[in-house]
């Protein structure tokens, strides 16, 4: 099924190649923006940054660490899902490690962004 032309953008960030939904075009912008401000993905502070394979964002240390973590932590969850055992304590740690990103990102001081 083919797309409708009249809701496709083209993209031409290397790490976004092909045709998404409108608004792409401002959110590669957005990651544009951020990436030349040296601006992290996620908290938005301004820090040294860090590349985590398979993503075209680029995270400050804190939320590269964080992220990876989350990912592998969702990887487990479906894993211990599909083996039928429990993932409730996996789940706790995805929802610490998302409060921690949170609360970085909220609690950025105005000089950081």
């Amino acid at each position: 099924m083919s797309a409708d032309k009249s809701e496709v953008a083209r993209i031409e960030d290397p790490y976004l190649l092909g045709e998404a939904k409108k608004g792409a075009a401002m959110s590669n912008d957005l990651y544009i923006e951020r990436n030349v401000a040296k601006q992290c993905g996620l908290c938005g502070r301004v820090r040294d940054l860090f590349d985590l394979p398979g993503r075209p964002e680029k995270f400050c240390l804190e939320c590269s660490a964080d992220l990876a973590t989350v990912i592998q932590l969702s990887t487990e969850i479906g894993a211990a899902t599909r083996a039928g055992t429990s993932a409730d304590t996996l789940e706790l740690e995805v929802s610490e490690m998302s409060r921690h990103i949170l609360e970085r990102s909220q609690s950025a001081h105005p000089s950081d962004v």
